[in-house]
């Protein structure tokens, strides 16, 4: 088994306390002769800490205390009501839960809970999905089972799945599909994974309505993606027009995780794996001269590529970056030259230079 490439760190210091962690990037393994991509090993997750946090109404007027465990190690939730000169009283609690996400009106009366991730790759009736209280008692509560229709359309991931229309979507907001809770008519509305939008009654935690619309989804890049984009950037001719990078590289999912200018010149770090992902996630490094920003998360927008890199970016933000070794860049020079005067794009030619080769993406943590 030959390597395909290697990932070296970009910082050469960790903050203090990362600096006991190990965190490695063993970027692709190539054996020649096998037709099939197989990816390696999944990327691990883990649910978020559990941490004390507040959450306010939409107009200010109420917020709702979230603990994890407090002195007691009972979670609770504690809503308080803000009066016009800025006095605060507990409104109500409630004990015996967490819940990371929470929407709260601003009378201080009804409380949204989301439920937390949930192992496994399918719903089950006893995962929470949706819960309605009002001054702490419990109204109504909603199983992932009992709102999805189509299991199959939920996101699965290395240990739990993702059942919402905005976890699978695109990540540009989309207002249709976005959790919300509505002042005006005190309603509560979701989308799930397949589809299904309901609105709830916030005063009795009952589904008002249901209608089906189209979820935009958006995949993030696979470990063959991954390999193929690495062996296109290779072959790619900057600079390059920026309105054409994506098609070029066959770029699927990204999101514009940050962005720095200097003398005329932006950098921009797209995200192509889960940017929320505990152990860091894969990133393309694009640098533009003339960047005008149209907006969004994709990073819309004009301008002259100059330059681009895979990176991974680790939790602790250390950036490691993609370099080929000697054999594989003559390959792909000796490829470039035969097919000089072919009209396929980058993408198109590294998935021909990858066919016929087992290309293996080991992430190592």
């Amino acid at each position: 088994m030959q390597q395909l490439g290697i990932a070296l760190p970009i910082q050469t210091e960790e903050p203090a306390a990362v600096r006991t962690t190990r965190y490695r990037f063993r970027a692709i393994l190539l054996a020649v002769g096998v037709s099939s991509w197989t990816p390696f090993v999944l990327i691990a997750d883990s649910p978020a800490p559990e941490l004390t946090k507040v959450t306010t109404s939409e107009r200010g007027s109420a917020f709702v205390k979230m603990v994890a465990g407090g002195e007691t190690g009972v979670p609770y939730a504690a809503v308080y009501s803000v009066s016009p000169h800025g006095e605060t009283r507990e409104a109500w609690r409630a004990q015996g839960w967490y819940s990371h996400q929470v929407f709260l009106s601003d009378d201080a009366r009804f409380l949204v809970r989301m439920g937390p991730w949930h192992d496994g790759s399918r719903p089950q009736p006893g995962h929470l999905a949706v819960a309605f209280y009002c001054e702490g008692k419990l109204l109504k509560e909603y199983s992932t089972v009992d709102l999805l229709k189509d299991a199959s359309k939920v996101l699965v991931s290395a240990s739990h799945y993702q059942w919402l229309a905005d976890d699978v979507g695109r990540s540009l907001p989309d207002p249709e599909i976005a959790l919300r809770l509505e002042e005006y008519d005190k309603s509560f509305c979701l989308t799930t994974a397949d589809g299904w939008h309901y609105t709830f009654d916030l005063s009795t935690g009952a589904i008002r309505s249901t209608r089906k619309i189209d979820v935009p989804v958006g995949d993030w890049s696979s470990n063959a993606d991954i390999a193929r984009l690495g062996v296109a950037l290779m072959l790619i001719e900057f600079p390059c027009d920026y309105t054409q990078l994506r098609r070029l590289l066959g770029l699927g999912r990204v999101d514009s995780v940050s962005g720095s200018w200097s003398d005329g010149v932006d950098t921009r770090l797209w995200a192509i794996s889960e940017p929320a992902a505990p152990n860091g996630f894969t990133a393309l490094e694009v640098t533009i001269k003339d960047y005008d920003y149209k907006g969004g998360p994709d990073g819309a927008g004009t301008g002259t590529v100059t330059g681009a890199r895979l990176l991974y970016v680790s939790c602790a933000g250390l950036r490691y970056a993609f370099y080929p070794p000697r054999h594989l860049e003559r390959l792909v020079q000796d490829f470039k030259v035969a097919n000089r005067r072919g009209n396929r794009t980058p993408s198109e030619m590294a998935a021909e230079i990858m066919e016929g080769m087992n290309a293996r993406l080991l992430l190592d943590y």
